[in-house]
């Protein structure tokens, strides 16, 4: 069963690290910048956030 939950979390932090590279894409088209620029920035730092979420979460016990 861990096997399983496990494999469920990494595709969804897949799919939201793919929906954050799409949004900073938009992003960057909208304000007229380097789409590549936008991608990573956006990417990047949701990464980021994603990371000191799961930590935090660990850290208390917690899971969403």
């Amino acid at each position: 069963m861990k096997c399983v939950k496990h494999s469920a979390h990494t595709c969804s932090c897949g799919i939201a690290t793919h929906i954050l590279a799409a949004l900073g894409s938009l992003a960057a088209r909208v304000e007229g910048a380097a789409m590549s620029i936008g991608v990573i920035r956006v990417t990047f730092w949701g990464a980021i956030a994603m990371s000191l979420a799961a930590a935090v979460g660990r850290l208390f016990g917690i899971a969403v």
